[in-house]
């Protein structure tokens, strides 16, 4: 071809012609082509059972629930050992908690939390989130409530 023009009319046409033909493919590919997911099922439920016999008094103890971070506290309450369970983290939301006699303490931002999740910040208004829990003497069972 002695002229450049011409070949390059050429090539765009043929380029055009293929982008249509593959666009229509993936068009009618999608319409006939179901996926392969089941959208019906239902959301899976993540059940942790943990035995906390082993657990002192004044100790925490993480786990993981759901893909997060959990800690788990054994404090003394109305005279009698207790279980409380947070969500490893405090307001700056990926930070782990850190434990001590006196309660939890955000690692990033600092917020002090007493053993039951309360903020000691006055008019914070911010608490520890806690998963659905249920405690039956030493056993947890993280994910359900009972």
């Amino acid at each position: 071809m002695q002229n450049p023009r011409l070949l390059y009319r050429v090539i765009l046409k043929f380029l055009s012609l293929f982008a249509i033909v593959v666009f229509l493919y993936v068009l009618v590919n999608s319409l006939f082509v179901g996926n392969k997911e089941d959208k019906t099922t239902k959301e899976k439920t993540n059940v942790v059972k943990l035995d906390l016999a082993d657990m002192g008094l004044n100790q925490a103890k993480k786990a993981v629930w759901g893909g997060q971070s959990i800690i788990i506290l054994k404090i003394l309450g109305n005279g009698q050992p207790a279980y409380k369970v947070f969500y490893n983290h405090g307001d700056s939301g990926s930070c782990p908690l850190f434990y001590s006699a006196e309660g939890l303490k955000d690692t990033c931002s600092g917020t002090l939390y007493d053993q039951t999740g309360k903020s000691l910040i006055k008019n914070s208004g911010k608490h520890l989130d806690s998963p659905p829990y249920t405690v039956n003497g030493d056993s947890l069972v993280i994910g359900r409530f009972q």
